[in-house]
């Protein structure tokens, strides 16, 4: 079973966690309110990151995209994710390069910011229990061929699988 934790209007999971279910949100790209209607998405779930409601090793995958910047404390928010997962646990970040991540950054919806260096060494310092393993891949946005290199920096993926 999947679960999606920050699914927004584009729920990917068998069970799908947002904590602004049914409330509109700010939505940076374009600076309109959005409203994350829960009638549309498959099992929602109303949920704080940090306090999910499953208990331990429950999901196959867990997903969870552009929401750990958002956090105060975004170990936390990771460990929490950990917990809940029996499997590969996905997280993407905005790279501070990201198209949208430097304005959220001045307003303040984003509190973290993240390079693939230092996402790096956030996981290192972590000291995850043995039988993890953590991968990070730094995904490029593709556009035109006029677009500087430094713009082209979008988004870190790291995977978290617990070794059988």
């Amino acid at each position: 079973m999947r679960l999606d934790v920050g699914c927004g209007n584009r729920p990917t999971g068998d069970i799908n966690v947002d904590l602004f279910m049914n409330e509109k949100t700010l939505h940076l790209d374009s600076y309109k309110n959005r409203f994350i209607d829960a009638k549309r998405i498959l099992n929602p779930v109303k949920a704080d990151v940090n306090y999910l409601p499953f208990r331990d090793n429950t999901f196959e995958e867990v997903y969870c995209g552009h929401v750990l910047e958002h956090l105060e404390n975004p170990t936390k928010g990771l460990l929490e994710l950990i917990r809940v997962t029996k499997g590969k646990l996905i997280v993407v970040l905005p790279h501070r390069y990201h198209y949208g991540h430097k304005r959220a950054f001045k307003v303040g919806t984003h509190k973290h910011t993240f390079s693939s260096v230092s996402a790096k060494q956030w996981l290192e310092r972590l000291k995850l229990p043995y039988g993890y393993s953590v991968t990070t891949t730094l995904k490029p946005r593709i556009f035109g061929s006029f677009i500087p290199l430094i713009q082209l920096l979008s988004e870190i993926h790291i995977e978290i699988w617990k070794e059988v």
